[in-house]
């Protein structure tokens, strides 16, 4: 359980952090022009943010494996602070931030999907392609993190 908890407030971080910036140093664009080349900035971060980690901890081992949640929320959170924090040095740091958070999240999910002993698995981000996280025959459960996090909870092994 405290894996997964660590992964939820992993995933609870770009967004306080977010909060925060545009708390203390969000501001509204001088003009029209200076707010549509924030947007169109914060959109090329996003694309940047969500597309460099997934590509790297992208694997062909079944869809839910992918890490897309844990790219999506940090992409989702740089753009907006691209867009709406003032300063041009906090941009950065909250762009930088946001991608090394969205790396944190999806070696962590990968870790946590496709460990490196098959018998030890504890959860899967995709129950059809469950034999890609476990070599054992499992039962795939629900639980009220997987929503927000994608990750499946093996219950126990089914004899067959």
């Amino acid at each position: 359980m405290l894996p997964v908890l660590v992964h939820v407030a992993f995933l609870a971080t770009p967004i306080a952090l977010a909060i925060v910036w545009l708390s203390r140093n969000g501001a509204r664009p001088s003009s029209v022009t200076d707010g549509t080349i924030r947007v169109l900035t914060g959109c090329a971060a996003a694309v940047a943010v969500f597309l460099v980690p997934f590509m790297a901890f992208a694997c062909h081992c079944g869809a839910g494996n992918n890490p897309v949640r844990q790219t999506i929320i940090p992409a989702g959170a740089a753009l907006i602070c691209v867009a709406g924090l003032q300063s041009r040095r906090a941009r950065w740091l909250a762009w930088a931030s946001m991608l090394i958070v969205s790396f944190a999240l999806a070696w962590h999910f990968q870790r946590l999907v496709l460990p490196a002993d098959l018998k030890a698995c504890r959860f899967t981000g995709d129950p059809t392609f469950v034999a890609n996280s476990c070599d054992r025959a499992i039962e795939v459960g629900w639980a009220w993190y997987t929503p927000i996090t994608g990750l499946h909870p093996l219950l126990a092994t089914v004899v067959r």
